[in-house]
């Protein structure tokens, strides 16, 4: 290991001042991530401001911490009166399928709010360009690449007639 000098701290006061600086963040770091479990736990959580409607649109739901909670809120806001016909999110998903969520187990909550029954993993969904090249017409990678070039070199470069 180096031994690090300076003008000002010989090499012992250089390590003194770094353990200081090492365990006061330390202890720094434990009084924030354990300062809400040092307090009284019988106490209710205080919120900085009454919820109402002179400070927040949504007022309901409310989280156990006594907060607006604005995620079900605004789903509750936006999907009134919308049936999922008229729903572009639905069709856009049972057009992507399941798998373009890149979630590996979509709850069936998911599905229950958007008022659809759950889509099966397989199906016939739209498939992006190069899955298609790939697993459905079986080009080799070079080949997928060598397209995507002739491709980008056709849109740099105005068409002739």
């Amino acid at each position: 290991m180096l031994e690090r000098t300076s003008a000002r701290w010989g090499t012992k006061q250089l390590r003194i001042r770094q353990w200081t600086w090492s365990l006061a963040s330390l202890a720094v770091a434990f009084v924030l991530s354990h300062g809400a479990s040092l307090r009284s736990e019988s106490a209710p959580p205080q919120s900085w401001f009454t919820l109402s409607r002179e400070t927040t649109f949504f007022t309901e739901p409310i989280t156990q911490d006594g907060y607006a909670d604005y995620v079900a809120a605004i789903n509750a806001y936006w999907s009134r009166d919308l049936a999922p016909e008229q729903n572009a999110y639905v069709a856009l998903v049972q057009i992507l399928g399941p798998r373009s969520l890149r979630v590996i187990n979509i709850p069936g909550s998911f599905f229950t709010q958007l008022g659809i029954s759950p889509l099966p993993a397989e199906g016939y969904y739209f498939e992006p360009f190069d899955y298609f090249l790939t697993e459905i017409c079986k080009m080799p990678i070079g080949a997928v690449s060598r397209l995507y070039e002739q491709i980008r070199e056709a849109l740099l470069h105005p068409w002739q007639v």
